[in-house]
């Protein structure tokens, strides 16, 4: 589906900001009763991007196509789209840049990342929000009408800011009243946005906040833990995770938030929850274990069930994105083969 998930450098900063504080010393250790999942019995395409051996897929569209970026000898980072015959486009947003990281692919086979968008013909069109610093401009999702919407640093407190950049190429820049440390997870199909930030009004608790496309803002909250929203649908559904504090066990748990506002948990413990599809479903990665600690991808259904990823003979899967026909594009590291990493996309039978 399109992009929902919150770019690498993000995610570094959350996870600091919880590991940083007294939460870290049981993160690891949960009392959580894993109930269990029905082994993935589906079908693995796998592929490798040209001369890498490091592939990472951030997302995919209904059709079935992939984007994401891979590692080159020379250390450049450069991103490709898959077809799903196969055929793999390796790009560039600038002719020999050294980092391109697209943060997913639409329904129309564009590619959006910070500060660039490529349409479905390999047109690249740069952009920038007007104000930021060079080079600081950063994406975090897109929609099917080919809105971008990411954060932004300029020199004016607080640095940090929200974006949206319509298919026409305008901006809409955005604060959260009384808040800072600013993170933007998605944007959906209406134009809402939804997202993290530390509220100072309530001692900088960290919020979730959803902004819609008039700019109103509602905020919600988590029960008593830290929240990281990963992404939001359609309908206005989210799913993230929360840590606890470290009085009450410092275990992180999975979430999933419905039309309704009911908050459901994934029951998988100490997951890091990285996609969310139209239909509710939910994939992430985590410690299994059933099998001493491994890192397998997960599916999650509202309808209850958990499917669980772990390619044969991998010494770690993950599930990165998922489309409305529950297909997932992932990876696993190569057993025994240092830091070799291979995409796959995954089709349930």
């Amino acid at each position: 589906m399109r992009a929902v998930r919150f770019t690498g450098e993000e995610r570094f900063q959350f996870w600091l900001k919880i590991l940083g504080s007294s939460l870290f010393v049981l993160i690891g250790f949960s009392a959580l009763v894993f109930a269990g999942g029905k082994a993935g019995g589906g079908r693995y395409e796998v592929f490798d991007a040209p001369n890498s051996s490091y592939t990472y897929p951030t997302g995919i569209n209904d059709r079935g196509e992939v984007t994401g970026y891979f590692f080159e000898a020379d250390h450049r980072i450069r991103a490709f789209v898959r077809r799903p015959g196969g055929l793999i486009d390796v790009f560039d947003a600038v002719p020999g840049g050294t980092e391109t990281e697209p943060v997913g692919i639409n329904n129309r086979g564009e590619v959006g990342g910070g500060g660039f968008l490529r349409d479905s013909g390999g047109h690249i069109t740069l952009f920038s929000v007007p104000g930021a610093l060079p080079g600081r401009t950063f994406a975090s999702g897109m929609n099917d009408r080919g809105s971008i919407t990411g954060k932004f640093i300029d020199d004016v407190l607080p640095l940090e800011h929200g974006y949206v950049r319509d298919q026409r190429g305008r901006f809409a820049k955005f604060d959260i009243p009384n808040g800072s440390y600013l993170q933007v997870a998605g944007i959906n199909a209406r134009g809402d946005v939804g997202g993290t930030f530390d509220d100072w009004t309530e001692s900088g608790k960290q919020r979730i906040f959803v902004r819609d496309a008039r700019g109103t803002f509602t905020i919600l909250d988590v029960p008593h833990g830290t929240p990281w929203v990963s992404g939001i649908n359609n309908s206005g559904e989210i799913a993230g995770m929360y840590v606890l504090p470290s009085t009450e066990g410092g275990e992180i748990f999975g979430f999933f938030r419905d039309q309704r506002g009911t908050l459901v948990d994934l029951g998988i413990p100490n997951p890091d929850v990285t996609g969310l599809n139209n239909q509710g479903e939910v994939v992430g990665i985590f410690s299994n274990p059933e099998k001493d600690g491994k890192t397998c991808g997960f599916i999650w259904s509202p309808q209850g069930t958990t499917t669980i990823l772990d390619y044969p003979n991998a010494a770690a899967t993950y599930a990165y994105s998922v489309n409305d026909r529950g297909q997932v594009a992932g990876a696993f590291d190569v057993a025994g083969a240092g830091s070799q990493r291979r995409g796959f996309v995954y089709t349930e039978f």
